[in-house]
């Protein structure tokens, strides 16, 4: 027996319909919601006071950059004062070892 047309029909129809109603409907909903949930455009005004809180914010991190190359230079010039200051001591500690009969090898600490 081959199915009632109306039954199909209906079936399709029942199925279409809300479908449609639900695309034309739903649409206009999501455009709404994706409206609100976009970032707003800043004022200038508000522009202005970001401007220089921008510009604050680069001239303490240029002021911090030249304090760290200062650090930076004194580290390096306090480490080959220590350096030449300990050379003599070392070379005089590695001769006096050297002069051991029988010693191969020997640990030196370095000592401030």
């Amino acid at each position: 027996m081959p199915p009632d047309p109306n039954l199909i029909v209906h079936e399709v129809f029942s199925w279409v319909v809300p479908g449609l109603v639900i695309m034309v409907l739903g649409f206009p909903v999501v455009r709404l919601v994706t409206r609100w949930l976009e970032p707003r455009p800043v004022p200038p005004r508000e522009l202005s006071a970001i401007n220089g809180r921008l510009e604050r914010i680069e001239t303490a991190v240029d002021s911090i950059a030249v304090e760290v190359e200062r650090i930076s230079e004194a580290q390096r010039f306090s480490a080959r004062l220590q350096s030449e200051q300990q050379s003599p001591r070392s070379a005089a500690r590695i001769n006096k070892a050297a002069s051991i009969p029988g010693v191969d090898r020997i640990m030196i600490r370095n000592r401030p």
